[in-house]
């Protein structure tokens, strides 16, 4: 799910009048009997819903709540696919227990991790839009590690609906010519470029949680191989590129 800046207060205030008319609980958005989606994490879904309508949007020039998204208001589209996100979380929450998984120690703290890079960067905006850090965690990186959990469960080597090792090998020969990595240097640099020193051990498994992070969002289909590289540049503080392919 891309991570994008331009979306204006004024814009989420709508977006938020619309989407919260008639509810009389705020702290909230949505329960079961076993989960709770807290209103932040809703928030952040419009918040992503709306980045996803930008990038859509027929004319780049012109407010996005103005126009239309395939065929549809703006408004409606952002605020439909918002809804499609939480309900995510219960269908991905009824997997997880249906399955019987759940995330271990490391993922949970690799997901903690994933939230404190992007965070560094956004917490700003977020907390100006009713974002907690607690609810921005649910909808961007737990879900997201829960999420690959379940699909690699069900289709990863033995799982319910595996796929064959020799299918996928021809798949992907048969679709895929090229292909993107993310560079993430195991190493300090100088004021001029240079190595400065090797990565310890516990800075390469931070670097490890980091990009295991941008693959879970990819896998889900909530992030980009340019967006990853995006966010990872921010992560850097690069201003090179982190994006390659071949």
């Amino acid at each position: 799910m891309k991570l994008s800046g331009k979306i204006t207060a004024a814009a989420l205030a709508v977006l938020l009048a619309a989407s919260a008319a008639g509810c009389a609980d705020k702290s909230w958005a949505a329960k079961s009997d076993s989960l709770t989606v807290p209103i932040g994490a809703y928030i952040y879904n419009l918040y992503a819903a709306y980045a996803q309508a930008q990038s859509k949007a027929p004319d780049q020039s012109k407010a996005v709540l103005g126009q239309k998204i395939e065929n549809k208001d703006a408004s409606a589209w952002i605020r439909a696919k918002a809804l499609t996100y939480t309900k995510e979380f219960f269908v991905i929450d009824k997997k997880m227990k249906d399955l019987k998984l759940s995330l271990t120690a490391d993922e949970k703290k690799q997901a903690g991790q994933m939230t404190d890079q992007a965070w560094s960067s956004y917490s700003s905006a977020f907390q100006k839009y009713g974002i907690a850090k607690s609810s921005f965690q649910m909808a961007y990186a737990d879900n997201a590690y829960k999420e690959s959990k379940v699909f690699d469960a069900v289709y990863g080597k033995g799982g319910a609906k595996a796929v064959p090792d020799a299918d996928l090998k021809s798949y992907y020969a048969k679709t895929y010519t090229n292909f993107s990595y993310l560079r993430y240097p195991l190493y300090t640099t100088n004021a001029d470029g240079s190595m400065k020193a090797a990565f310890s051990a516990a800075d390469k498994k931070k670097a490890e949680g980091v990009l295991d992070g941008y693959a879970a969002q990819m896998k889900a289909g909530k992030m980009t191989p340019q967006q990853a590289g995006d966010a990872l540049k921010k992560v850097l503080k690069s201003s090179s590129d982190q994006l390659n392919s071949t």
